[in-house]
């Protein structure tokens, strides 16, 4: 399966361009986007799921800490886009599953989460094998501010170590798009702005990602 993933597009029109050639060029089995998908000011979620809707391939979203939760519903009202908060979607053979938001992080959130509970759901969604889907990234990997130092959930880290997923999709924190390995899991930070996301080959629970420019 060939994974086309981004996120923090925040609205912006050459990001979706962007996001548009990939997907003519590359040709992915499915776009996951992995959050703030919306201008911070000004947003227009009906204009961007139509922007996503006409990529004619199935679309995997969640709202980032940016978006408020009634989003949520113009995004999943649209063709071609499964909104994956808390749930499960299988293309292709492959399950993926995602959690929207932005958990305990150093950066403000309008989506709040209380992240006891939203961990116990994901865990019981979340077996080895499959992709996890979440805005912000598991600590340690792919999650570095000002070069130096960690930022990601540390509950989210402790889930991905012991689930196992193949796949960890994320972003939110802009600078440290890439991937790394978290334990078994490949970590993926898409987020576009030095990127223009990532494709992400899994074959069986073999996963390979590559940055584009």
């Amino acid at each position: 399966m060939r994974i086309y993933a981004v996120a923090d597009i925040h609205g912006k029109s050459e990001r979706f361009a962007s996001i548009a050639r990939v997907v003519e060029e590359r040709r992915p089995d499915v776009l996951v986007v992995a959050g703030d998908i919306c201008a911070r000011f000004g947003p227009d979620p009906a204009r961007d799921a139509d922007t996503l809707s006409r990529l004619e391939l199935p679309v995997l979203l969640l709202l980032g800490n940016s978006e408020p939760a009634r989003f949520a519903k113009v995004f999943s009202d649209s063709p071609r886009i499964s909104v994956i908060h808390l749930t499960q979607k299988r293309i292709a053979g492959t399950t993926f599953v995602g959690v929207s938001g932005a958990f305990s992080v150093p950066f403000s959130t309008r989506l709040a989460l209380r992240q006891d509970v939203i961990l116990e759901k994901l865990s019981s969604l979340l077996s080895p094998g499959h992709v996890l889907i979440s805005h912000a990234p598991p600590f340690g990997a792919c999650d570095k501010v000002m070069g130096r130092f960690s930022a990601g959930c540390k509950a989210l880290a402790d889930l991905v170590h012991k689930a196992r997923p193949s796949v960890a999709i994320c972003g939110h924190i802009h600078e440290s798009p890439g991937a790394g390995m978290l334990g078994s899991t490949l970590v993926v930070n898409c987020a576009m702005g030095r990127s223009s996301g990532a494709i992400i080959n899994l074959n069986g629970k073999e996963a390979r990602a590559e940055l584009l420019p």
